[in-house]
């Protein structure tokens, strides 16, 4: 056929005072998994937000929010993305075998660290009132990558929905990303899947993984969710790809009004040199193509998208809505 023109469809799987205040203090711990966290080596500095529980595994408000918290946690990524948890116990008597104990009970993934693994030392410096008083547990630290702290941002609300709503405000704040699940379909025009080809997001490309029957596809991401992102398709490949003189016939016809195109799909695909219009000149750039005399279009791509929902304003001159406008890129 022609320059390939594909149809698109995306789917989404989808107050705090920070005043002049001393920067979190470095810790070195060891959770009940005998995994050792360094605050900064291991997260500030690599980016990610760090979200400090401060609880006892008896604390009975800390074992009622621990199903909200785990949920909670685990659409941040569960420790796999921009943000990790890290729960630290407050008292002498918790020890790294009670938090293995806890996680197990009310099934917690995220590390937890008693005071065997270090925890009372890291914990001291946020009873000092440097960032606001203390008053009990479960109270959350929320930890920007370049180290300052927003203290306890639930602001003594213990509720599930109340607590991971404040505390979902506070990671935002960070500028941490958060895991999405796009989905979608990119198939030919008569709904045939076109293999490989890359997201264009905001300027970097991502591969989706395996290709599933009707051109489906699934894309992992982590994106800002208070952000807007800008997406097409791109694929690379050859120009003359499914061209034939069967094509050229079409295109013939069209160009002397003998039979004129019905879809916006092939007005865009016959326009080999980007003019916005279907000329001789176009026929004689796509019969170099498919004699093998030329190798590619000076002013084109060889594959152009359109998404399947968009409707043209005029079908029978789509040219500046697609080249111009919304009708290949999706705002998400």
């Amino acid at each position: 056929m022609m320059k390939n023109i594909i149809l698109i469809t995306l789917l989404a799987g989808f107050g705090f005072n920070l005043n002049a205040q001393p920067l979190a203090p470095d810790f070195t711990v060891t959770d009940s998994d005998g995994v050792e966290h360094q605050l900064y080596q291991d997260y500030l500095n690599q980016g990610k937000t760090v979200v400090i529980d401060l609880f006892f595994t008896y604390c009975p408000p800390c074992i009622a929010l621990a199903p909200t918290l785990e949920d909670f946690y685990e659409s941040w990524g569960g420790g796999t993305g921009d943000v990790e948890f890290i729960g630290l116990s407050i008292m002498n008597d918790d020890f790294n075998s009670d938090c293995a104990q806890f996680k197990i009970d009310h099934d917690v993934s995220y590390p937890m660290v008693g005071i065997d693994g270090g925890a009372i030392p890291a914990v001291q410096p946020y009873y000092s009132g440097d960032w606001g008083p203390f008053e009990g547990v479960p109270t959350f630290v929320v930890i920007h990558p370049d180290g300052t702290v927003d203290f306890d941002p639930s602001n003594g609300v213990y509720d599930g929905p109340g607590v991971t709503g404040l505390l979902e405000e506070a990671i935002r704040e960070t500028g941490a990303r958060k895991p999405y699940h796009l989905t979608g379909t990119v198939t030919m025009p008569g709904g045939n899947a076109i293999g490989s080809f890359d997201l264009n997001i905001e300027g970097e490309l991502y591969s989706p993984g395996q290709m599933l029957p009707g051109g489906l596809f699934e894309l992992d991401i982590l994106l800002r969710p208070d952000s807007t992102y800008e997406i097409s398709a791109v694929k690379s490949g050859s120009y003359n790809e499914g061209l034939t003189t069967f094509d050229m016939i079409k295109i013939r016809k069209h160009v002397l009004g003998i039979d004129n195109f019905q879809e916006p799909w092939k007005y865009l695909a016959a326009d080999a040199n980007s003019s916005g219009g279907i000329s001789t000149a176009d026929l004689i750039q796509l019969t170099k193509l498919v004699l093998a005399v030329s190798d590619n279009l000076p002013n084109n791509d060889p594959w152009g998208f359109i998404k399947t929902d968009y409707l043209f304003a005029s079908p029978a001159n789509p040219y500046e809505e697609a080249y111009q406008g919304d009708a290949r890129t999706y705002m998400f």
